[in-house]
């Protein structure tokens, strides 16, 4: 099986619904994330027969939502400790369920959490070839695939 932006939508749908309860609604991708505001990233890389990145990105404001759901916490009781680890988590169920339809044998990372404003994320050699835009009530989620440039 091959990885398509299809697959990506239903892995993440997946994901949020089962481990949230939220619903994801796919959108065009111009229509996601705007970098107003403080947002959230996370990252995992795949390392093995495929090499990659799946990176989540959205505003605090649904990584807080996702925190109080994965914890079963008010929103504005959340820590910034159970938000890193919520946004983690989730890039590691997302990047691990894309990982088991690629080539293997790979392995996945720790993930990585990113949390501020005005800032570039960026994994030198790696080129993006998908990238995904969802709704999540009125908020945005974006999800990308980067695939490693061979040298």
């Amino acid at each position: 099986m091959s990885l398509t932006d299809g697959i990506i939508v239903e892995i993440t749908q997946g994901v949020w619904s089962s481990t949230l309860n939220l619903e994801l609604v796919p959108v065009p991708r111009e229509t996601a994330l705007k970098k107003d505001g403080e947002y959230v990233i996370s990252c995992v890389h795949i390392i093995g027969a495929w090499e990659g990145s799946v990176i989540l990105e959205c505003l605090t404001t649904l990584a807080q939502r996702c925190a109080a759901a994965m914890f079963g916490t008010e929103i504005g009781e959340t820590t910034d400790a159970e938000i890193q680890d919520a946004f983690g988590e989730l890039a590691n169920m997302v990047g691990g369920n894309i990982k088991s339809i690629l080539p293997g044998p790979s392995q996945l990372s720790l993930p990585m959490v990113a949390r501020g404003r005005e800032f570039k994320f960026a994994i030198s050699s790696s080129k993006d070839i998908h990238n995904c835009a969802f709704m999540c009530g009125e908020l945005p989620l974006r999800v990308r695939i980067l695939k490693k440039e061979s040298k």
